[in-house]
């Protein structure tokens, strides 16, 4: 059957769904929170007696609605195998858990402190105005930590990952991982991989892991950052116009070395101080920008 198979008031406690016979019609199926009451309620899919055999939901989705729930939700998906299907969670407006377990979901935490892992598959989390965790697990995730301050981790896979007005925690994990920090004062973490790491407004760290990495930087996004661990390979990219710089010419004087570390004075108080260079030496790295500084235009 498809359409909307509503949760009776229950109050506090746990709803459990344990056969999905109803809805084996496959295509997608919608089940709305709207009457869940006060407390933490649990939704759980559990597999048992050959439940989704037949892939009801290859064709379709199984959306969740809670964000007319009073109270914060929790969520489980106990399916293992092949059979995981792909949810669709929209969050309360509460401190929600949710474990999606495989399969291609699109999460929406909404507001709370939520706690959200989209296990293996290609998953798409996006969190609401609160302190989040987000785990994005096996897979190419695109994770989007809004405002707060949220801790991502993109696990395996080739991750995309943004915070938001916050001071975040971003962590790619293995995999070419994309990572942008947003505002705030951020930490990034590249991980293993060739990854792209863009700090945002505020004063960041970033920290490139293993793999030839890409430090970017364009009006709007400085401050006082610090790369940390360096060595030819990784690149530094600031987009033509940031600071009045157009050029590598532009940069003369302003690329400096403070003990074994390099110092990039942009202007307007963005600062860009590279420490732990492998490979070479702090004055090689000065001596030669046109190797791991790149103007885009």
């Amino acid at each position: 059957m498809n359409g909307a198979l509503p949760v009776p008031d229950i109050g506090d406690g746990v709803v459990v769904m344990a056969d999905f016979a109803s809805i084996a019609g496959g295509g997608g199926a919608e089940i709305p929170f709207s009457n869940v009451l006060g407390g933490v309620d649990a939704f759980y899919h559990i597999e048992t007696g050959g439940l989704f055999l037949d892939r009801s939901f290859a064709t379709g989705h199984t959306r969740v609605d809670a964000t007319e729930a009073t109270g914060g939700i929790a969520f489980k998906d106990s399916s293992v195998g092949n059979n995981s299907p792909e949810w669709v969670f929209e969050g309360s407006r509460h401190a929600d858990t949710v474990n999606a377990g495989g399969g291609d979901d699109s999460i929406l935490a909404g507001a709370g402190n939520n706690y959200v892992s989209g296990g293996d598959g290609n998953d798409t989390i996006i969190a609401g105005a609160d302190n989040d965790t987000l785990l994005g697990g096996a897979g190419n995730d695109q994770i989007f930590g809004g405002d707060g301050n949220n801790s991502i981790q993109g696990g395996d896979g080739d991750d995309t990952l943004a915070g938001g007005s916050g001071s975040d925690y971003i962590s790619g994990g293995s995999g070419s991982d994309s990572i942008w920090g947003g505002a705030g004062n951020d930490t990034l973490l590249g991980g293993d991989g060739n990854d792209s790491l863009a700090g945002g407004a505020g004063d960041d760290m970033l920290m490139g892991g293993a793999g030839n990495d890409v430090f970017s930087y364009e009006a709007g996004y400085g401050g006082a950052d610090t790369i940390v661990g360096f060595s030819y390979g990784d690149v530094v990219q600031i987009k033509a116009g940031m600071d009045g710089v157009s050029s590598l010419d532009d940069l003369d004087g302003k690329i400096t070395v403070e003990g074994s570390s390099v110092k990039i004075s942009l202007g307007s108080g963005d600062t860009i101080v590279i420490k732990g260079i492998t490979g070479t030496s702090a004055a090689d790295l000065a001596a030669n920008p046109e190797q791991w500084i790149k103007i885009a235009p």
